[in-house]
């Protein structure tokens, strides 16, 4: 089983931005750290690295649950009308097809459980942010890279199998307009609705 899948994926727009602390949408859930990628379709490197993590995770779930893995895998990009996949093509989203931030894009939501590092370069020097300068710093429309790998998982004795995205750090590296229409006066690129609209989120992932 290979463990190098690993994924640096940026500059990339950020959104549904919750890294200061957890979130869960009902008491049932076991909150959760999350942020969610904005990928240009033109943006080739990102997304090579994101299909190669996501051919490695395959491959791993059928080492580790069998060949009827193949057959229950997440489908890397999410089929038109279907609420199952890792990449949202917001161009074909109802949700998203008219707005201008999201033409040519594809969304991609990650998530942990465990506190992700949370980075910056603002002062001139990288360095890690607090909790306080996390909520300042980090929030939809900003740009960074983000660190992730993808994993298999199974669950409910096997009933339910797939892909999900864990998520390992993020590293903000510029300012922009806020997609929740604030204003940033930093703003180094010219280039929500907080409801959920990523995939699987089971208290039973390890992520």
């Amino acid at each position: 089983m290979r463990t190098d899948n690993k994924v640096r994926i940026g500059q990339v727009r950020l959104a549904y931005v919750h890294l200061d602390e957890p979130r869960a949408f009902d008491e049932s859930q076991t909150p959760k750290y999350e942020v969610t990628a904005i990928i240009r379709k033109d943006d080739k490197k990102s997304l090579d690295a994101v299909k190669k993590s996501y051919e490695i995770a395959s491959q791993n779930g059928v080492e580790k649950f069998g060949q009827g893995f193949t057959r229950r895998v997440t489908p890397l990009v999410r089929p038109e009308g279907s609420d199952n996949g890792l990449l949202i093509d917001c161009d074909k989203d109802d949700r998203y097809a008219d707005n201008e931030d999201f033409k040519g894009c594809y969304m991609l939501g990650i998530k942990a459980k465990t506190k992700p590092a949370v980075g910056s370069s603002k002062f001139g020097t990288s360095h890690l942010l607090e909790k306080n300068e996390i909520q300042d710093e980090l929030y939809s429309g900003c740009y960074g890279y983000v660190f992730f790998n993808f994993y298999p998982y199974s669950f409910n004795n096997g009933t339910k199998m797939g892909i999900a995205a864990g998520l390992d750090s993020v590293y903000k590296t510029a300012d922009g307009e806020s997609l929740g229409g604030r204003s940033n006066n930093l703003n180094a690129f010219s280039d929500l609705d907080e409801e959920d609209p990523l995939g699987v989120d089971s208290d039973d992932l390890p992520f």
